[in-house]
């Protein structure tokens, strides 16, 4: 009988033990990783609307939130509060005409707002209420016969707010519009084709801060494209084309998206949603405006570990620190920043429920306040938005 109970009794001594142990070391690393990263997880927002969710926008007086679902086709605002960083939903706006909208960005007065909706072939133009913060579509440019979009995946104003510049995945071009709200409507300006298709699967699209330069970044063509605009006619053209595997370059293999430093003094790239290096990547800005490669972080060939489907960036609101989202990873990678010489210091990639982790597509795009206390993450599958409060003196 004693040896028949030593039998039973340490199986299931086994199993209780991993019943009540397991659940609390995976909460214990992923706060610990959160620490690292000198983040806290808040809470995480959940709406309908947000199926699909891949970028977030905070308003420029800091008071309300925007983010898009592009499986809900639709756009979405929330209240902040600014105390606790949570969100209270204000408006969802659906319209066949933004359907699958998968970018939205402000302007910087933040009185309009402009989406890349690939489903419905469109660029969505809004008039933004600064009040209530509600969103009303005002024009689109969709099917016209002097440009058929294709699939257009980034709109962005310009830094003075005259143009605003859209890429679409398949027509390898950047297309140049004039907002006239007035009107209600987008007028075609430029369309610029680059040179050997470099524009080809253009998915990310940023403006230099003094609005004399746009970086491209396009993920078939694996190419990071500098356009200059002329001062005096505003017309686009291409100055240089940095590519995957030339001029020691690397991590542009699926390149999607890039990030300019507020300074214009450097850019930052991301790679691997749709394949490639799964890599992060940074440039500097010479006195000739052109680019040359000073760091690269490609995953597991590195300090980088657990980060693959790179999708988008985001600085802290001093630019100390630099998150990229890797999507198919469920991840957010944390690094240090050097304002001085731009480089990265690798810290850690957060990667539990709170970036997504579990779906087949978590962390997307991500957005800080401009008081710098909270960063707000876009969760594909799971159609919510996790705030995370930073804390101030991690590492």
């Amino acid at each position: 009988m004693c040896a028949t109970k030593n039998c039973v009794l340490v199986p299931v001594f086994v199993i209780v033990s991993s019943i009540f142990f397991a659940a609390p070391v995976e909460l214990i690393y992923a706060q610990k990783t959160e620490a690292q990263a000198g983040l806290r997880h808040v809470g995480t927002t959940k709406h309908l609307g947000l199926r699909g969710a891949v970028t977030v926008a905070v308003s420029p007086d800091g008071q309300f939130l925007y983010a898009q679902g592009f499986q809900a086709q639709a756009v979405n605002t929330f209240r902040r509060d600014e105390a606790r960083g949570t969100l209270t939903h204000v408006q969802t706006l659906t319209d066949p005409r933004i359907a699958g909208a998968v970018k939205l960005r402000l302007s910087q007065d933040g009185k309009l707002a402009v989406a890349a909706c690939f489903a419905a072939k469109s660029i969505g133009l809004f008039s933004r209420a600064p009040k209530s913060g509600e969103l009303e579509l005002i024009g689109t440019w969709q099917e016209q016969a002097e440009l058929p979009l294709q699939f257009p995946t980034e709109a962005i104003f310009s830094t003075d707010g005259k143009f605003v510049y859209a890429v679409d995945d398949q027509i390898a071009a950047v297309v140049a519009f004039q907002p006239v709200e007035e009107r209600r409507r987008l007028d075609l300006f430029q369309i610029l084709e680059g040179e050997n298709l470099c524009f080809d699967g253009a998915r990310g699209i940023v403006a230099h801060p003094d609005g004399k330069a746009l970086y491209v970044a396009s993920h078939k063509a694996g190419t990071l494209t500098v356009v200059e605009r002329h001062t005096e006619n505003n017309r686009l053209r291409v100055r240089q084309v940095m590519s995957d595997e030339q001029d020691d370059v690397h991590g542009l293999a699926g390149v999607v998206s890039a990030r300019v430093s507020s300074d214009g003094k450097f850019v930052y790239t991301t790679s691997g949603m749709f394949g490639g290096d799964d890599a992060i990547s940074v440039f500097r800005v010479g006195a000739d405006g052109k680019l040359s490669v000073i760091q690269e972080f490609i995953n597991e060939k590195g300090d980088l570990k657990g980060y693959t489907g790179g999708n988008q960036l985001g600085f802290s609101h001093d630019e100390t620190k630099l998150y990229a989202t890797g999507t198919t990873s469920s991840g957010l990678a944390c690094f240090n920043r050097n304002a001085a010489s731009g480089k990265l210091e690798y810290v850690t990639t957060v990667c539990n429920e709170s970036t997504g982790a579990g779906t087949n597509l978590g962390a997307t795009g991500m957005a800080c306040s401009a008081d710098g206390r909270f960063l707000y993450l876009a969760l594909n599958d799971v159609g919510a938005i996790s705030v995370f409060e930073r804390v101030q003196g991690e590492p």
